[in-house]
């Protein structure tokens, strides 16, 4: 399970296309798409390699001040599901 100072890492292979506010992340290989909502795309293009998930909900907090909590969960939530779905990895704390 993630925690706040994890990094999440995308896989490699996974591409994102928006289309009409719509986005979904695929993997041609294993044709596998997943379908984001509008925060979990942003979430997404967020996750470099190098932003731990602190670093990302505080980047987001920046933009919408006062919004912080439900950020913070919205972006645990994100990374969660990406993972689970097997298109994101998670560096943990203290990793190299």
């Amino acid at each position: 399970m993630a925690d706040q100072d994890s990094v999440p890492i995308p896989r490699k292979g996974f591409h994102m296309e928006s289309m009409d506010g719509e986005a979904v992340i695929y993997r041609h290989i294993a044709r596998k798409a997943i379908y984001l909502n509008e925060s979990a795309a942003v979430v997404w293009q967020l996750c470099d390699g190098n932003r731990s998930i602190r670093e990302i909900v505080d980047m987001l907090a920046e933009a919408y001040p006062g919004a912080r909590d439900e950020l913070s969960v919205d972006v645990m939530e994100a990374v969660e599901r990406l993972e689970r779905e097997g298109a994101l990895r998670i560096k943990p704390t203290g990793s190299n």
